[in-house]
């Protein structure tokens, strides 16, 4: 049986926001790039929250944009609605959110994406990453046994990696709004020796003020390595918890944490490793930690913020 066999610059697999940008980037830059979905109706959907921008994603919309990115430009021509939030407080906290229509939104991502040079979509299922003698991936598998050879493969996979829709006590293999999952994969990167994590990752969700300082007591150490932090209060809240504490060498963090955090290279993975294993590894170096933190945390308490803010108004 003759099996399709195809060559590109640039593989993307998933066509999600994520996925989108990634392959639009590429075939931008003038590779020859072909991006997997398992269904061309799911590009760009969104089958939960329909909203671009607002608090948490604000910025990085905009960094996307400022990149020369499609999602800003795409909400756009499609929102039904937009609002700048928290215009009761100060600036540094106004967020412009969109609400989108979704259908709208993936539907013209999907006309953009089908009107780009260079860019090809198929709806198919990747199941196997293709390496060479020197381990360096050189290509793509679907499930029908289609070949597509690559010089690069940009995973973007989403929900959809060996995706399960959770209700009660039911499980179900299934990816968004009833998709399928993508099941294969998986296997393909466990080979590599590319390990999943998503079984040592726990999201918690929402959690009250007042389970805070439990979950900080009850954690080896708290990692907080944020490239852009205003103040630093959850550095402080886990410090009076005594729970020794990682964090970025940038922003206000080295001001907050000062000698008394372990700090690190937020873009240096290997760094912020080092770092969590220098506590692992040497029991004393964390107990001094533990000790640090709880004497940091006590420079900056309600007494000592109050006395600092009298001492203001009387100088003046």
């Amino acid at each position: 049986m003759a099996v399709l066999e195809e060559y590109y610059d640039a593989v993307v697999i998933g066509a999600g926001h994520a996925g989108c940008e990634a392959a639009l980037a590429c075939a931008r830059l003038g590779l020859e790039t072909i991006v997997f979905t398992v269904s061309v109706e799911s590009i760009a959907m969104m089958p939960c929250n329909p909203n671009i921008g607002g608090s948490s994603k604000g910025h990085l919309v905009r960094e996307v944009d400022a990149l020369g990115g499609e999602m800003g430009k795409n909400i756009d021509k499609t929102f039904i609605q937009s609002k700048m939030l928290n215009t009761s407080k100060g600036p540094s906290v106004h967020s412009l959110r969109a609400q989108a229509d979704k259908r709208a939104y993936s539907q013209e991502m999907r006309h953009t994406m089908e009107n780009t040079d260079k860019l090809t979509i198929r709806q198919a299922e990747v199941c196997k990453l293709l390496v060479d003698e020197n381990n360096n991936i050189n290509g793509v598998v679907t499930y029908s046994g289609a070949i597509y050879h690559c010089k690069c493969v940009v995973l973007a996979t989403g929900t959809y990696l060996k995706a399960r829709c959770i209700y009660g006590d039911i499980s179900n293999e299934t990816g968004p709004n009833g998709l399928q999952s993508a099941t294969h994969l998986t296997d393909s990167l466990k080979e590599l020796g590319i390990e999943d994590i998503r079984p040592f990752v726990f999201s918690p969700g929402y959690i009250p003020n007042t389970d805070l300082p439990y979950l900080y007591s009850g954690a080896f150490a708290f990692l907080y390595t944020s490239l852009r932090e205003s103040f630093g209060i959850p550095l402080l809240e886990a410090m009076a918890c005594g729970t020794p504490v990682v964090t970025s060498n940038t922003s206000s963090m080295p001001e907050i944490g000062g000698a008394d955090a372990l700090l690190s290279d937020p873009t240096n993975e290997e760094d912020i490793t080092g770092k969590l294993l220098l506590l692992e590894n040497d029991p004393m170096t964390y107990r001094q930690q533990v000790n640090y933190g709880l004497e940091r945390a006590k420079l900056f308490s309600w007494e000592n913020t109050a006395q600092n803010l009298l001492s203001i108004y009387q100088h003046i």
